[in-house]
């Protein structure tokens, strides 16, 4: 009994984590990305359709947000990695004034802009339900999600800025 009672708990495990293994290794786009215009909180204006032919990451998020706090230095290293390259980081922010916002892009020295959502339509398009959550958009406009899961974004965002790289290398022979 003991012993198939750990068979039975071994399959479970396996079968549970080549689930995580078959999700992490093999990321679809997710079709297009909802066209948007918004604000950061200087009063720039970005529009994501008129990024195409860089790679974009999203990343949703909030002050008050202590995850999204937590992500915050991973996010400055990614736009300091890639801020030479084909590359965009969009911080989409969800409090509730952009008072809040500002002296959040302040307090955390924040090296990307950060765009204010005032009536969530963008959280609402990308059909966001929890923050932090992060997609990102390739060259041509397909969006991956990764929701709350960094790590995965910053390795298809990666790979999609090399790929990136050699078509931007190839088209220019």
């Amino acid at each position: 009994m003991k012993k198939l009672f750990t068979v039975c708990v071994s399959l479970m495990l396996f079968f549970i984590a080549g689930s995580f293994i078959n999700l992490s290794a093999q990321v679809s786009p997710q079709g297009i990305a909802p066209d948007f215009t918004l604000s950061d909180t200087e009063g720039v204006t970005f529009t994501l359709s008129d990024l195409k032919g860089k790679t974009v990451l999203l990343s949703f998020g909030a002050s008050w947000c202590p995850f999204c706090v937590e992500e915050v230095p991973v996010l400055i290293k990614i736009q300091e990695n890639n801020k030479d390259k084909n590359f965009q980081l969009l911080a989409i922010n969800l409090d509730s004034s952009i008072n809040k916002a500002k002296k959040f892009k302040e307090k955390q020295r924040l090296n990307y802009p950060l765009l204010f959502d005032a009536d969530n339509k963008v959280t609402n398009a990308y059909s966001v339900r929890g923050i932090p959550a992060n997609f990102v958009v390739d060259e041509y406009g397909q969006v991956y999600s990764f929701g709350p899961d960094i790590e995965s974004a910053q390795k298809q965002l990666n790979e999609l800025i090399k790929q990136n790289k050699k078509i931007n290398k190839s088209n220019k022979k």
